[in-house]
Order: C-alpha cells, then structure tokens, then sequence
C-alpha cells in the first residue's frame, strides 16, 4: 500500500510538468507566445521547462526584430527621399533598414551622399538632383 501511494507521488511529479509542457507547445502552435511555465517535478523536467521558457522568450524576441524589420521594409523609395530631404532620416539610417533604395534612379543619390561635406559644387548638385525628382513626382 505504501509502495502505491509513493509510485502515485512520483508519477504526479513527472506526468503534471509533462503535462504543462505538452499544454505551453499546443498554446504556442495556437500562435501565444505569452507562455511561461512554472518549472516544476524532477530536477531534469525543470531544466526542460526553463529551457522551454528560455525557447519561447527568444522566439518573441526574434518575430519582434523581424515584424519590426518588415515594418520599415514598407516604406517606399518615395517615402524615404521624402524623409531624407526633411532631414528626418539620414541615408544611414536608410541603408541599414533597406539595399533597395539607391537603385533605379535613386543611384545618383548615393552618389551624391558619398561626396565630402565640403565638396565645393555639393549644394549645386544637390539642387539639381532634387529638382530632377520634384519635377517627376511628388514626394512634397
């Protein structure tokens, strides 16, 4: 009778964090990735629970980084010359989001920002560069 009693602790103490488990992957396939499981049981089922914690915390972390990624991906070529000529962005800043801006007719752009600052005809060529644009879109 003891022997029962104890073997039904030890399954309790095994079959509840598998259990807890099998629950965090069915939320996580549900697409919640708000899981955390308490580690609990034996000492080798705790070390699987927070290695499944540790899982899921980078999984948030990394669809975070990429959904923030794609968000900036979805701005236009329009929408970041918009953004460079107000100053609200610099051609870094563009060149770290996306490659895909200084193709086209974009490239003379980057020409252009490769020029030293102290360039004598930078202004001029500026001018003439946005005035090329202005005049076959609307970006303004």
């Amino acid at each position: 009778m003891f022997g029962a009693i104890y073997f039904g602790i030890f399954m309790k103490r095994i079959i509840q964090p598998i259990e807890a488990i099998n629950s965090g992957l069915y939320q996580i396939k549900e697409g919640n990735l708000d899981v955390y499981i308490k580690p609990e049981g034996q000492q080798e089922l705790q070390m699987v629970t927070s290695q499944f914690n540790a899982m899921v915390r980078q999984q948030r972390t990394l669809i975070g980084d990429y959904e923030k990624r794609v968000r900036n991906l979805e701005k236009s070529q329009e929408e970041y010359l918009g953004l460079l000529v107000k100053k609200e962005i610099t051609a870094q800043e563009i060149l770290n989001r996306t490659s895909d801006f200084f193709v086209g007719p974009y490239k003379i752009l980057r020409f252009y920002l490769d020029l030293p600052e102290d360039h004598q005809n930078q202004k001029k060529i500026l001018d003439q560069i946005l005035q090329g644009f202005l005049s076959k879109q609307k970006i303004l």
